[in-house]
Formats: C-alpha cells, sequence, structure tokens
C-alpha cells in the first residue's frame, strides 16, 4: 500500500460533532458504523470527517466531527504533516478496514511514526472514494 506525505496548515473547521464509543468487537463496528449512517449527510456527494480518538483513553470514546457549514460547533485543525492514502469502498466497515490497513502500513515504515490521534476521512460518496490522511512525524 503505498502513500504520500503532504503537509497541511492549521484551519478552523465548522461542523457538528459527534461522541461515539470505541468499538471491541465486530458488533461493536457494525452498531457504531449503523449509528453513523444515521448522521452521514450522505445527500452530498462530498464530506470532510475528523476523527479524534481520546489520548488517555479515560471513557473509552472517541469524537466524530463533520464538517458543516450549518454546525454549532468548531475545531481547529492543528498544521502538521499527514500521511495520505486513497482507497475505494463500499461499506462503511471497508472503511474501518482500510483505516485499520493503513496504520499497520505506518507502523512498519522506517520513515515515520504515528503523530497524533486525529485522522481526517475525506468521503466521496459519488464515487465511492475515501482519501484518509494521518499525522506522522519523522522517526
Amino acid at each position: 500500500m503505498s502513500f504520500s506525505i503532504e503537509y497541511l496548515n492549521s484551519q478552523e473547521i465548522t461542523g457538528k460533532q459527534y461522541k461515539f464509543a470505541i468499538p471491541k468487537t465486530p458488533e461493536d463496528f457494525t452498531e457504531v458504523n449503523n449509528q453513523k449512517l444515521e448522521i452521514l449527510p450522505t445527500d452530498k456527494k462530498k464530506i470532510q470527517a475528523f476523527i479524534m480518538n481520546d489520548p488517555d483513553k479515560r471513557n473509552g470514546t472517541y469524537k466524530y466531527f463533520i464538517e458543516d457549514n450549518d454546525g454549532n460547533r468548531t475545531f481547529t485543525l492543528a498544521s502538521g504533516t499527514y500521511a495520505v492514502f486513497t482507497n475505494p469502498w463500499e461499506t462503511l466497515a471497508d472503511i474501518d478496514h482500510f483505516i485499520g490497513a493503513c496504520y499497520g502500513e505506518l507502523y512498519q515504515t522506517i520513515e515515520y511514526d504515528i503523530g497524533g490521534t486525529t485522522n481526517i476521512q475525506l468521503l466521496d460518496f459519488e464515487h465511492k472514494k475515501i482519501t484518509l490522511k494521518l499525522p506522522v512525524v519523522r522517526k
């Protein structure tokens, strides 16, 4: 699996924020994905979503932030370096598997380490393509 490296400037994004329990079983992933299907604006051709994992895992949750001009929250994406992966998808489960594979790929590289707890998902509903951006730092 190949990826490119991209530097992103800091940006403030308006949207809607949701909180989900971190899935631990296949059934949990199915439940969370069903909940996401209820909130994702699939009528739009493309959306940008951010996954913010709770770094101390105190409460076992993560935040799911969907960019939306009518949203009631703002999120500041810190500037930084990101590994960029792209892949086709049919279901949200495909996206989950892809994210896991991307993290696995980064763990195996000799140049980069995971550099943060926020990943960026650009979901293209029209062409069923995901662009995933994971924060990285040089080893």
